[in-house]
């Protein structure tokens, strides 16, 4: 079985996907090196992202994981992993299940008077749930966002909580857990 693989490629600067030797598809991009010197002051940062589903698979490239291309490989089996020629320094590497998601728009609070509240959960259809590891599973081959007709603000929201007794001089600390 051909290994599958997607590469930022600085000689041609394309994000590229190969199944084997064979080129699947390629998007013209932007890279550049940076020194060892300003590693930590002047990062480049790039973000690419493979999903396979079956045999369809899609790539994603930039800050707000944007859909670059799609291609269709011969199904495959086998493991999943991260490679690089030279140097690299990783500040995100997240592998995971194509199929799932973990609902970032919602939170649980438990308050001092023990009532737990659920803020931000957006309705969803097209999923299954699963509560052992709060994460939802898409039903067909479809992007997350057609399982909500709700938007997920990327600025703060407020929340509004029920009304609680707090006596002045004791500390009270709000567990809080995200779903």
């Amino acid at each position: 079985m051909e290994s599958i693989f997607c590469c930022i490629n600085y000689d041609t600067q394309c994000v590229e996907l190969y199944q084997g030797s064979k080129k699947l598809g390629s998007y013209a991009s932007s890279f550049s090196k940076i020194s060892n010197a300003d590693l930590r002051s002047d990062p480049s940062l790039y973000t690419v992202e493979m999903r396979i589903r079956g045999n369809k698979v899609r790539v994603y490239s930039g800050a707000a994981y944007t859909l670059r291309f799609t291609a269709t490989i011969t199904a495959a089996t086998g493991y999943v992993g991260f490679m690089a020629e030279k140097g690299v320094v990783c500040d995100v590497l997240r592998l995971g299940d194509a199929w799932y998601y973990e609902p970032y728009e919602c939170f649980d609070i438990t308050f001092p008077d023990e009532k737990q509240t659920t803020f931000g959960r957006c309705t969803r259809t097209g999923i299954s749930g699963d509560n052992e590891f709060e994460l939802f599973r898409v039903n067909s081959d479809v992007e997350e966002i057609s399982t909500r007709s709700q938007d997920i603000s990327m600025d703060y929201d407020f929340f509004h909580s029920h009304e609680m007794s707090l006596e002045c001089g004791n500390d009270y600390t709000p567990m809080e857990q995200n779903l």
